[in-house]
């Protein structure tokens, strides 16, 4: 009987644990919306190939307006060649942005980089990992301004609101620059992060309203519109110019990239319905889930309480 009421026990734990985790991930972001980092973004980026006279550039949001521009220049970047020698850094230009949260720096090294050698960028900031990247020679030409190959959106409101539009690129050389009002005085102040860890290798850009995490238009919401232009700074410094204005707007109700779309497709129309499809569900059904999974389990433990011959 003893190990009767063992087995129950455990299955008892099994099943709770699996209805509870199932109801916790059906709002998953209300847990870490306020655990998120700042974007800071380096270039060159990783595995890039540059020319000679490149800048290091460090693109450093903050957290609010109130914070310290020590937030980003206290921590500067390093870097150092293959044999591990530091080479200095010097501040070339810096910006603190007017419209957004953010300070962007050029550093110039203060020896001249080697054609055909490697060096190694890195920052002491999680969660941002070294950068590596090899010398050519100059570029003489400037860049071309991007070209846009699609653009998505994410907005859902709620305490943890987002209002995003997704940027697609085709493939160029050099830093995007994004003006989504017209109204930027310079090109430095439009510098932006293209580069996250879930699209390492591709640029993407957001226009984002999305507190605490990442907001760089704050006019972002429910059928808001926009006229955005790109430009391209290349790694020296040069400016290509303003593309021609892209129109959006921001749809007027839910909605998801079409990655994620299609994955709650593909997860609902699954025929093993034991997983956490729950988690797909809108927000607002997370709490009766999980209330539904504690009652289950208190009417399973209280069943097996009474039952008779306990021992």
């Amino acid at each position: 009987m003893v190990g009767k009421q063992a087995r129950i026990s455990a299955l008892l734990q099994l099943v709770g644990l699996q209805l509870v985790g199932c109801a916790v991930l059906a709002y998953p972001r209300a847990a870490v919306a306020d655990s998120c980092w700042a974007p800071r973004q380096l270039a060159p980026l990783d595995g890039a190939v540059v020319p000679s006279d490149t800048l290091i550039w460090d693109i450093c949001y903050k957290h609010s307006p109130e914070a310290s521009i020590l937030t980003c220049t206290a921590n500067p970047p390093t870097l150092t060649d293959s044999s591990g020698r530091a080479i200095e850094l010097v501040v070339d230009r810096q910006v603190e942005a007017v419209r957004y949260v953010k300070v962007v720096t050029a550093y110039r090294p203060r020896e001249a980089l080697t054609v055909g050698e490697r060096y190694r960028l890195e920052v002491d900031y999680s969660p941002l990992s070294a950068h590596e990247f090899t010398v050519v020679e100059p570029a003489p030409e400037r860049p071309a301004p991007p070209l846009v190959s699609a653009v998505d959106f994410s907005l859902y409101g709620g305490p943890h609101r987002a209002f995003n539009a997704r940027f697609e690129f085709e493939p160029f050389e050099g830093n995007l620059v994004a003006d989504p009002t017209g109204s930027l005085s310079s090109e430095l102040d439009g510098l932006d992060v293209t580069s996250w860890p879930e699209r390492p290798d591709e640029p993407v850009y957001y226009l984002a309203n999305e507190p605490p995490c990442y907001v760089n238009f704050p006019e972002a919401a429910w059928g808001a519109t926009a006229e955005v232009r790109f430009g391209v700074l290349s790694l020296a410094g040069a400016f290509s110019g303003w593309s021609e204005p892209i129109s959006i707007q921001y749809p007027s109700e839910r909605t998801d990239y079409p990655e994620i779309v299609a994955r709650r497709e593909r997860r609902f129309s699954a025929p093993d319905s034991s997983s956490c499809s729950v988690a797909n569900r809108a927000p607002s059904l997370a709490p009766s889930g999980l209330l539904a999974a504690l009652l289950i389990v208190g009417a399973l433990r209280r069943i097996t309480n009474t039952r008779p011959g306990r021992t």
